[in-house]
């Protein structure tokens, strides 16, 4: 307060629901708007509607007083964008991660169906051993598959499934019920996963441009009459014996 000079500005406060008051300051002289808010959330509440003081480094926050001294306020410069570009970050996010779990589905309606031999000797439901022709490159292979038993007994060795033909599991081989591969479960969470993070987004974006629309604009001041500037020279009084007091 020794290094920045006290500025008489106009400010109407703004008590939200949740958080810290806010408050909209406009200079006097070029009318030109800053929005701030409490920086602690318990500090006492002693500025009204009307002119106040403000002693502050800018952008960087300050000190604001009543007319006439009382309890000095600490305020900060309020900040939206950063919680607009959240809010926009998180939207894109679910939209990007809802688009992959719905690419994999989609890619998973195309899934070739592969016709298997049971090799192990295996009848129950389970792990078992089959050769196959890869739908991919045409060769004969041998791999695990979770066999759904209760075949056929005049093709006891006869199994159906399919080859995942997409991302990181291609070439997987999984029955009706998609045992045997994880893509299915990570469409499942991608597609759940974006949807809650778009919600989030819109949700979220929605309510801070209404509390950006809310907080925006402050109504015009009333015109300065003699009695205003009155009790401005006797706060710029009061402010000048405070400084006095604190160069003691």
């Amino acid at each position: 307060m020794r290094s920045h000079p006290w500025t008489p500005w106009r400010a109407e406060v703004t008590t939200p629901r949740f958080g810290t008051p806010r408050l909209v300051l406009r200079d006097p002289s070029t009318d030109a708007a800053m929005h701030l808010k409490h920086a602690m959330v318990n500090q006492p509440q002693q500025l009204t509607d009307g002119l106040v003081w403000w002693c502050a480094t800018p952008g960087q926050g300050g000190v604001l007083s009543a007319p006439g001294g009382g309890t000095l306020t600490w305020a900060v410069p309020l900040r939206r964008g950063r919680r607009r570009a959240r809010f926009r970050w998180i939207l894109l996010s679910g939209l990007m991660i809802g688009g992959l779990g719905i690419a994999g589905s989609e890619a998973a309606d195309h899934d070739p169906m592969v016709e298997l031999t049971v090799i192990d000797g295996t009848t129950a439901p389970g792990p078992c051993k089959v050769r196959f022709k890869d739908p991919f490159t045409g060769e004969r292979r041998t791999g695990a598959f979770a066999c759904e038993g209760h075949r056929d007994p005049l093709i006891p060795t006869y199994e159906v499934g399919w080859a995942v033909s997409y991302g990181p599991w291609k070439e997987d081989l999984y029955n009706a019920d998609w045992d045997g591969t994880a893509a299915n479960s990570v469409n499942d969470a991608f597609l759940l996963g974006g949807l809650l993070l778009t919600l989030t987004g819109g949700v979220g974006g929605a309510i801070s441009r209404h509390h950006r629309k809310r907080y925006a604009t402050a109504p015009d001041a009333p015109p300065r009459t003699p009695l205003s500037r009155r009790a401005a020279r006797a706060s710029l009084v009061w402010v000048g014996r405070a400084r006095r007091t604190l160069r003691r």
